[in-house]
């Protein structure tokens, strides 16, 4: 069995390094690198605000073939709260008791009629790269190598199969192993508390 290990970061964002096994990254570098793809292709951001988060235009225009892009929901305010579950194959966004739904095309039916779909056979787990908002998420990465900032509140994060690199950040985080195996190779205490992690 291939060894498997989920890199954990709780440390300033600004101290944390990464690599991608040909180049190491650190500071402001790893938003930058997490966005840059791999093997040389183009990947893209897209950035989820107060004024698309809701628009099934903006969901639908999201037309993926391929695996690592990102996910970028960190301009929300602390008052949204994203779910993103690549089991279901959806995204619930929620903002003072509103739910929104976006779904790929791997979408199981779990919560009923969805609001919006991405566009094309965009499947979630596209995104490699998740960045949370301020408040509490609950934010799942998928089987290949992803790169999940929790940013700030009290988020779960759920690291699926893959060398993972999951930076909690501030607060009282949780955060789930894929049952196979895990690495902390870095945890240090963000000035937010210790974050459990669970295999």
């Amino acid at each position: 069995m291939a060894r498997r290990h989920m890199r954990v970061s709780r440390a300033d964002p600004e101290l944390c390094e990464w690599s991608n096994g040909q180049t190491r990254f650190g500071g402001t570098d790893q938003r930058q690198a997490a966005s840059a793809g791999q093997g040389g292709r183009a990947m893209t951001t897209y950035t989820v605000t107060t004024s698309n988060w809701n628009d099934p235009a903006f969901w639908s225009s999201i037309n993926l073939t391929t695996a690592g892009h990102t996910l970028d929901v960190s301009g929300l305010p602390s008052d949204y709260r994203v779910d993103v579950d690549e089991d279901t194959g959806a995204i619930q966004i929620a903002h003072f008791g509103s739910f929104f739904t976006i779904v790929g095309a791997n979408y199981n039916g779990a919560f009923g009629a969805p609001n919006a779909t991405l566009g094309g056979a965009t499947v979630i787990n596209y995104f490699s790269a998740v960045a949370g908002t301020g408040g509490n998420d609950t934010l799942a990465s998928g089987s290949g190598a992803d790169t999940v900032f929790g940013n700030d509140g009290n988020d779960t994060v759920v690291s699926g199969q893959g060398d993972d690199f999951v930076d909690g950040g501030a607060g009282q985080d949780l955060i789930l192993g894929d049952g196979q195996w895990y690495d902390p190779v870095e945890y240090a205490s963000g000035g937010g508390g210790r974050a459990p992690i669970l295999p």
